[in-house]
């Protein structure tokens, strides 16, 4: 025992150092979302109110677990040309299961089915993914993936600064013509249905000219050299054979799941009624959607400094209050100070984060607990999240 504890720091240097990151220069076909969405029925139906709000785009909140699953679902079914997919978590649960089968369903009709994940909890998944990919009109790839498929722990470790590089984005795009963006990643947990915890989250419906700048945000991780098609990453290549084998599997697992709360199968009328109550809900207003580049990398050659300066540039012009919702709150030393400069000029700010209680991450409480005081005794108005 003891000549295997002296040597498994060497075999872990070996293990190490032979780590290597993904060839992002491997072949990939460039795509671009649908380029005349005025085409399709789903813009039809939402050109009157765009004509009466030009240059303007409509949003409805999403704050409740199955507004957000049928806004979702339904998009997949009246969908005709493009559906583009991005989350950062997307789990086999449920949730995430019915949203799949919706969206295989689609790609059976002819759309377009660009999935993109980020690859941080793919793990075992490499096989399943690929069989998604051999369906007709249905891409997947997957954002920043681990080179060893099976030892994460040890290559992260090896090669953090690169590793700890993740996707957060969330976008479910139609038909380049309706998008929701916010903060629920795909499973149970994020739309209300699991038995263990839940979170409350929140997304935005949206329509309009904001569409095609999350489009074009899509656009820009999707064709990055850190998006890699999953066939570059599956070691094993699917069948046809394997392929129905994994669409059965899909299908009895659904149907072993009667108890689902939220309506999966709708009808066109029943579908309609959602869409004209979300249009009639639509508030109109100017919007700029903002993001990070796939790099995320501070170039100061070329004055890059990812989204930061717009977030500033928001304070700077605030005029009455500030209101923040965030899961994870991190003032820091210089968060706090310029929490006092608006305080001196009269802004209020006010911010909801997690308490202990209900926050997942113990490092990001650890770090925001840090310059909790300091925030309330230079003015902010700070609230915590109770546990429910």
């Amino acid at each position: 025992m003891a000549s295997i504890a002296r040597a498994f720091p060497l075999l872990l240097m070996v293990f190490l150092v032979g780590c290597a990151t993904t060839d992002k220069q491997i072949s990939r076909t460039p795509s671009t979302a649908l380029g005349h969405p005025e085409l399709t029925s789903a813009h039809q139906f939402i050109q009157a109110e765009l004509e009466q709000h030009p240059g303007k785009s409509g949003f409805v909140l999403l704050n409740s677990g199955e507004k957000a699953f049928t806004s979702r679902n339904a998009m997949t079914q009246i969908a005709e040309k493009t559906l583009d997919v991005q989350y950062y978590i997307w789990d086999s649960d449920i949730i995430g299961s019915i949203l799949i089968n919706q969206l295989i369903k689609a790609a059976n009709r002819g759309v377009h089915v660009r999935l993109l994940i980020d690859d941080v909890q793919s793990g075992g998944r490499d096989f399943g993914l690929a069989k998604l990919d051999a369906i007709n009109n249905f891409e997947v790839r997957l954002f920043n993936p681990f080179e060893d498929r099976n030892f994460r722990v040890f290559e992260f470790i090896a090669n953090m600064s690169e590793l700890n590089h993740r996707m957060h984005n969330k976008a479910f795009i139609m038909d380049n013509t309706f998008a929701i963006i916010g903060g629920r990643n795909i499973g149970n947990q994020y739309f209300g249905v699991s038995s263990e915890m839940n979170f409350r989250d929140l997304d935005i419906i949206t329509t309009g000219p904001i569409v095609k700048d999350i489009s074009k945000s899509f656009d820009v991780f999707w064709n990055s050299e850190w998006a890699i098609p999953i066939q570059a990453i599956s070691k094993k290549q699917p069948s046809p054979k394997d392929v129905q084998k994994g669409l059965k599997k899909l299908q009895k697992y659904i149907d072993n799941h009667k108890e689902f709360p939220y309506p999966v199968h709708s009808t066109q009328e029943e579908i309609y009624q959602r869409m004209n109550a979300t249009k009639d809900s639509l508030i109109w207003a100017n919007a700029k959607i903002l993001y990070d580049d796939p790099a995320k990398k501070i170039d100061t050659d070329t004055g890059y400094q990812g989204i930061q300066p717009h977030l500033t540039k928001l304070a700077n012009d605030a005029q009455d209050e500030i209101l923040i919702e965030s899961a994870y709150y991190i003032a820091g030393p210089n968060g706090a100070k310029r929490a006092l400069e608006l305080h001196k000029k009269g802004i209020k700010l006010r911010i909801l984060t997690n308490s202990m209680a209900t926050n997942d991450v113990a490092a990001a409480f650890v770090f925001y607990e840090k310059y909790r005081e300091e925030l309330i005794e230079n003015g902010v108005e700070l609230y915590e999240l109770r546990r429910t």
